[in-house]
């Protein structure tokens, strides 16, 4: 286990392929888990479960027939620049953004190389330390190959509240930034079924 940055422990003496096995890491000051990596004896990597900067600091991954190393990644710089970001859940997902976070990305499902998947349909719900809110941004425009049943919106609040911006289904453009009015914001993305859908990248900042 690489702890450089914190502190890691898999509370196990003896595991079996096929067993699901907990990883549980403590940042050290002023750093938050980036993500926990697991490979086996041939290099390959292992999928983890949460273990990531905004959800718990335990991650867990089933073991192979055979040896693993873990390695904890850690930032102690909570900003996109630094490596932070979210990717567009499938399904409706609430995160909670830990405190000293000052911005991070947020993708398509198909994160920062990877591309949209089609018809994926995700609501994503953020809230922000208490004092705090939201402002969020894209620095041009969101997709060149938008396509007429893409959907995305941003709004104050829980869904349903007061919108703060929805682009499509007729033209995707620079959003500018929105600013929410509370310490929550909801996002949802709706992408088409048959076609290329959409990718997207937004900044999001936590701000007094």
């Amino acid at each position: 286990v690489d702890d450089n940055g914190g502190t890691a422990s898999v509370v196990k003496t003896e595991v079996y392929a096929g067993e699901t096995i907990s990883v549980e890491v403590v940042p050290a000051n002023n750093s938050l888990l980036e993500k926990i990596e697991v490979v086996d004896a041939s290099n390959h990597v292992i999928a983890v479960e949460d273990g990531n900067w905004y959800s718990s600091n335990t991650g867990t991954f089933v073991m192979p027939r055979s040896n693993v190393s873990v390695h904890p990644k850690y930032v102690s710089e909570l900003t996109a620049e630094g490596g932070l970001y979210i990717n567009m859940p499938t399904g409706d997902s609430w995160i909670t953004i830990p405190e000293g976070v000052s911005s991070f990305k947020l993708y398509d499902n198909g994160g920062k190389d990877g591309d949209c998947t089609q018809g994926a349909h995700g609501t994503l719900v953020l809230t922000a330390p208490e004092g705090k809110v939201f402002r969020v941004s894209s620095s041009g425009t969101l997709a060149d190959d938008k396509d007429d049943a893409d959907w995305l919106g941003v709004n104050d609040g829980e869904w349903g509240n007061t919108l703060l911006y929805k682009e499509g289904p007729t033209e995707w453009t620079d959003i500018g930034a929105v600013l929410s009015t509370e310490n929550v914001i909801s996002i949802a993305f709706s992408s088409h079924s048959y076609k290329n859908p959409a990718n997207f990248e937004l900044d999001v900042s936590v701000i007094d």
